[in-house]
């Protein structure tokens, strides 16, 4: 057995699949947690959200402006729809999350979109600027916001989140979350620190159940789940080579803010300069910008910083 612990439910669109209850009942008969799931809040299913009540489940629900802001990246007609849902599934009691992709249409009004969400009743509001992945990379001109931009936005929710916290989680990209701030206390990767922490003990069954290191990598296979248990790809040496690949092995071994970042996203680093060792080009800016004002406020508001411990 490989004592599977948590389950998060990704997409395409999780709510289109009519055996969504199914899959939810046959996690909790296995006794395994199914901690989010990620969702467009477009399609409402009462006899899946009454599940989540029970069990606990996180709705991560993406909102991406106000109106025409949130159409212009997911689509005419849908952000009423989006907002009925979020606020059926608080009214169910399930815990709500939204989820922000900063886009040259929201940058701007990120303090609007906060107050706006923190009305809604939701728990916690995760915001991450696009990324060169998936469908942004065709649209990248149009919907990338300036870097200034992104920056200033970033330190007036932050420092306004220090200043007056009020209940709502806020996570911004993976530079500040409320949970250092209630904790006084933030981590830095170390050289030994596996580059992805966050997943290192995580993988992704696909559909067509291929395994993956993570959502990004949906071309790195390391086995099918139809055709050998999950137990034997999690032990393969290829998938542990690639799990515990170190911030030492990679070309940002040698970068002073590299305990920030943690060498950035090995599926960007290969797209951007061919290798997964390469360095991720997109993330340089934003931790030397979180090293170089985020880390004083949090240091100003007696918030320290430590080194994560991996063993």
């Amino acid at each position: 057995m490989l004592n599977v612990a948590n389950c998060v439910i990704s997409g395409g669109e999780p709510f289109l699949r009519r055996d969504l209850v199914q899959i939810i009942d046959a996690l909790m008969s296995n006794r395994i947690f199914l901690s989010s799931i990620f969702t467009n809040g477009t399609i409402t299913n009462k006899e899946v959200t009454d599940r989540l009540s029970l069990m606990g489940t996180t709705l991560l629900v993406s909102v991406d402006g106000i109106g025409q802001d949130h159409e212009a990246i997911r689509g005419t007609r849908t952000f009423d729809k989006t907002i009925a849902f979020i606020k059926q599934a608080v009214s169910d009691n399930v815990k709500v999350m939204v989820n922000t992709v900063v886009t040259a249409f929201n940058v701007n009004k990120l303090m609007e979109l906060r107050g706006f969400i923190k009305d809604l009743g939701v728990y916690g509001w995760r915001i991450t600027v696009i990324r060169p992945q998936g469908n942004a990379v065709s649209s990248q001109e149009e919907i990338t916001p300036e870097t200034l931009t992104v920056h200033s936005a970033y330190r007036e929710l932050i420092a306004n989140q220090l200043e007056n916290p009020d209940g709502l989680k806020i996570f911004v990209n993976s530079i500040f979350t409320s949970n250092m701030q209630r904790a006084g206390l933030y981590y830095l990767f170390g050289d030994s620190t596996s580059c992805c922490e966050y997943k290192r003990n995580a993988l992704v069954v696909k559909p067509n159940g291929d395994v993956t290191p993570c959502t990004a990598f949906s071309d790195l296979v390391f086995g099918n789940v139809t055709e050998q248990p999950i137990s034997d790809i999690w032990r393969r040496p290829e998938t542990q080579a690639f799990k515990q690949l170190s911030v030492g092995q990679t070309d940002c071994k040698t970068c002073d803010i590299r305990g920030l970042c943690g060498a950035g996203c090995r599926k960007i680093a290969q797209d951007l300069n061919g290798s997964v060792l390469a360095k991720d080009d997109s993330a340089c800016s934003l931790y030397r910008f979180a090293f170089d004002t985020i880390c004083p406020l949090l240091k100003k508001h007696g918030i320290k910083s430590r080194s994560i411990i991996t063993g």
